[in-house]
Parts: C-alpha cells; structure tokens; sequence
C-alpha cells in the first residue's frame, strides 16, 4: 500500500473515534436499501449524470429509489419548453467543448443531444505555434463539438436551449425529483442518515426546509462564488464539519468570454477549435482557446496574469490578447470583436482531500477533475464510478474508499503527468526554434506517411483535444519513433533549411503562418489540378 495513503487513512481513523461524526467498522458494510432517497446538490452535467446511470441501473435491477436533485439557480425549467418563460437562467462557468471521449460516451448511454442544443462541430483542430500553426483534421469517428452550458449570453436566441438543461431533463424524465432550492447545511440523525437544509427560492430568507436521505451526493462546483476560492463557501465550510480530513480541491482562476462577430467574418473560421498555449513575455497566458458558437466565439485564458489580476483588468487582458500577434493571425483581417459576457471562474487543478464520508460522498469539479480538459468527462467518470459503487459496494466509507476512492485517485495521478506534458508543449511551442522543428517534423510525416501512420500528428491530436490519458500522451511523446521523427525529420531538415536561408540571405518575415505542404493522400490529386 502507497505509504501516503496509508497515513491518511489511519489520521482519518483517529479522527472518526475522537469526533462526533458517526463511525463504522471498516468489516461493516452498509448497502444502500431498497427505496432509498437519495439527494443530489447541484443540477450540472455531474448531478444530472449521476442520477440517469443510477435511476436505469436500479430499474435495471429491479430495484427502486427515490431520487432528488436540489438546484439552486433561479426560473428554473427545461430546454423543451420553449413556450414557457422560465428557464434556467444564468451561466455555468465553462466553454462548452465537447470532447471527442464525452461524445462518445454520450452516444453509448443514448444520450443523444438534439441539434438545438449542438452550436457547433469541429471539422479542424489547428495548434497555435510561434513559427507556424499545426492543421490536425478531426479523426473519421471522432466528434468535437461546442454547447452553450446555460443561458447567456443574453442576445442568444432559444437561450433556454443549453447542454445542462438538456442533462437534467432527461435526469426528470428517468423519476428525478427536481427541487429549486439551496442548500445551506448537512448534518446527521441519530440513526445516522444525512439531513440537509435547505431554503427554497420562493420563500422568505428565514423559512428553511430539510430533507433526511439515505445518501447525499454533493455536484455543485467549485463556484458557489466564481473566482472565490471554495473554502470561503457556506457549503464547504458545512462539508468540513461533515468529512473528517475534507479540504476542497486546488483551483484556479480563468477568464471566459463571449465574444460576438458579424456572421459573414464568422463563416471563414467556422468549423475550427483553435488551442493556444503561450501569450507573451508582458501577457503570461498558459492555456487559451477559441471555440466557434453560433454568431459567438468562446474564449477561454488560462495563466499568471490571470492568477494575479483583479476583476478590473479582465477586459483589458482580453483586449490585450486579441492584439497579439499570433492570435491576430488566425481571426479574419475584417473580424470586430464584442464582448456579449464575460466571466471569471474558478478552474479545479487538484483533488479534494476525503471525496466522501459515511453516507455522503462528492463528485465533479467537487472532488477531482482532469488537468485544462474534460471537465465534463471528469464528471461522467465520476458519476459513473459512484453511481456503481453505492448500488453494488455499499454506501459506507470503507466501501466508498474501496470503490470510488479508486476511481479520484486514478484521474489525479494522471494529472501529474498532464503538468509535464502541458509544460513541454508550452515550451516548444513559444520558441522560434523549438516550434520549427516541431512544425516541420509534422511537415515531413505528412508528406510521407498516410494519415493512419502520423505518430508525431496522432500526439498531438490526442494532447490537444483531450484524446488519451495523459500518462500515455506522455509516454507517446518519448516513444523512440517519435523522438527519431523530431530528430531526423524536423531537426535535421529545419536546421539544413536555416542554413539555406542564411546562405542566400532569405527572410520570411510577412508570409502567412498556416501549414503548407501537401499531405501525401492529396499528392495525386493536386497534380492532377496542375495539369
């Protein structure tokens, strides 16, 4: 057993006998009993997730519970009732990317997204380099596509139309119990089940309401308060009176907006995902993308000048970003920009520490998330891994430990490898040099290789659409025959070629910055258009 984990079980042992908190044998088993109520905190893709896969494998089993989901955000409704007012209004604090393993997953759960709610499918993924960008087409079967996860921005027509509407209808539709409420504190009964608080919205400040569950699941994010860090939050404080040991997980701040364009300009870029991983030595951005919706594109920064600013310099940061050269490159020379929204929230970079207690466990951006990618996928895994755990292990610690403890701990342990492959990729993509080479080794793999034999592309596909583990992108981009492709056919060839250019004198400052070269699949094809 990892010596790590050791000592943190036997702490939270010590503190389970010298607390309040209710503690069992860890030989003890409890399983969830048949009619069981079960409460669910938060309405997103993690609590909406986690009550379809529970409710179809109870029925599946014959089994029946009683299933709630307290939402907290306002006019609450569903994206089908387009001739009611209310829906569920606000933001959800993400970009709205879709990736290629969530889309999948969705389509294997027959959760199929209706094309009111698709605002775009990627045809191309282009990787933003310092000496030229890197066009990766999207792979036969595989879709990247963009939602928009609540209700802003405001301009948008059918806004009530969004992923997270969709999810949580279809939570209804499987016998969740929706309720418009918020949550304000746990604690426990003395035949040990979980009591929550709660105070509904059409009710005065004062009037609260409880309900006694059999299981709680906590999926409300880490932005009760976007842009404050969780500890400062109501319900974190009431989880660390509930978890022996519990510390929210690590964050960080981002910056997304939604930036509007005129429909013709928007056209020339429609069907690109555009990843950037460097700013510039004043504007110290990490991670950035740009992701067409609509009339929209949703930007996303990620880096220290984020970290370090307060909220009166995020617009210039964004004005700031735009003007940069390499991002300048990709937008239409015509393109006007408009801000429509813009928000500041909190982005789960760490694990949280005891994801569960007795009866109670959390999930989602709660407890772990996959490092800059996924944030949905994260939370379908996790979802998944708990939804099993208490239907089929037991509704205990020692079960939940065993089961979706498992499950935490693998998504965090990649992520350590996620930290050193975003880390080299940033750095050779924003030098001169090192971006070369890697451009013209994937220059030279495509002109002689097909496409299903593009190991150095293949990598790169997978690191910046989220694709893989990041321990096997890792170990990918070590493989001998990747390092032999970025020796032999980008070092060799970019410094022949540097030699070349200062030989003769050639300068190739102005000329455009897209890929050139044609792949070997087109070569018969562009000859014959010469001909």
């Amino acid at each position: 057993m990892d010596p790590i984990e050791f000592s943190s079980d036997k702490r939270i042992d010590w503190l389970e006998q010298n607390t309040k908190y209710p503690s069992k044998s860890r030989k003890q088993t409890e399983l969830l009993p048949d009619y069981a109520r079960i409460a669910v905190i938060g309405g997103g893709p993690a609590g909406s997730l986690f009550a379809i896969q529970t409710l179809r494998k109870a029925r599946e089993s014959g089994r029946s519970l009683d299933l709630y989901i307290l939402e907290r955000k306002r006019e609450l409704h569903f994206c089908q009732a387009m001739h009611h007012p209310g829906f569920r209004d606000g933001c959800n604090y993400c970009a709205g990317g879709i990736s290629p393993r969530l889309a999948r997953v969705l389509r294997e759960k027959n959760i199929l997204l209706p094309t009111e709610v698709v605002e775009g499918k990627a045809e191309t993924l282009t990787v933003h380099g310092d000496w030229k960008s890197i066009e990766l087409p999207i792979p036969e079967g595989r879709d990247i596509l963009s939602v928009f996860r609540g209700s802003r921005p405001r301009q948008r027509p059918n806004r009530h139309m969004n992923f997270d509407s969709f999810l949580l209808e279809k939570a209804a539709e499987e016998g969740a119990r929706i309720i418009t409420a918020e949550v304000r504190d746990i604690r426990y009964t003395a035949n040990q089940k979980s009591l929550l608080v709660y105070r509904s919205r059409n009710v005065s400040e004062k009037e609260e309401d409880t309900i006694e569950a059999d299981f709680v699941v906590f999926a409300c994010g880490v932005n009760q308060i976007p842009g404050i860090v969780p500890d400062s939050g109501q319900l974190f404080k009431a989880l660390k009176r509930t978890i022996p040991g519990f510390r929210p997980p690590k964050v960080r701040k981002t910056v997304i907006c939604e930036l509007e364009m005129e429909k013709a300009l928007l056209e020339q870029i429609r069907g690109d995902v555009h990843f950037i991983l460097y700013g510039s030595k004043q504007l110290r951005i990490e991670m950035s993308s740009l992701i067409p919706k609509g009339n929209w594109i949703t930007l996303v920064l990620l880096g220290e000048t984020v970290d370090d600013a307060d909220h009166s310099r995020y617009t210039q940061i964004i004005r700031d970003y735009m003007e940069l050269p390499h991002v300048k490159r990709l937008l239409p020379r015509k393109a006007t920009l408009r801000p429509a929204c813009m928000c500041t929230p909190n982005m789960t970079v760490g694990a949280v520490r005891n994801p569960f207690g007795h009866r109670i466990a959390l999930i989602g951006d709660m407890a772990v998330s996959r490092l800059y990618k996924d944030g949905i996928l994260s939370a379908y895994l996790t979802a998944s891994a708990l939804s099993e755990c208490i239907l089929e292990r037991g509704i205990d610690r020692s079960s939940l430990r065993k089961g979706y403890g498992k499950v935490t701990r693998q998504i965090q342990r990649d992520n350590y490898f996620g930290r050193v492959v975003f880390f080299l990729n940033r750095v050779a993509f924003s030098h001169p040099f090192l971006s070369r080479i890697i451009y013209q080794a994937v220059l030279t793999e495509r002109k002689t290789k097909p496409r299903h034999k593009r190991r150095l592309a293949n990598v790169l596909w997978r690191i910046a659409s989220g694709d893989d583990t990041y321990r096997r992108i890792l170990f990918s981009m070590f493989h001998p025959a990747t390092v032999w492709l970025i020796f032999a056919g980008g070092l060799a060839i970019t410094v022949r070629n540097y030699l070349t250019e200062r030989f003769f004198g050639l300068k190739w400052t102005g000329f455009g910055r897209y890929p050139t070269g044609v792949p070997k699949e087109r070569v018969e094809e562009k000859r014959l258009g010469i001909l």
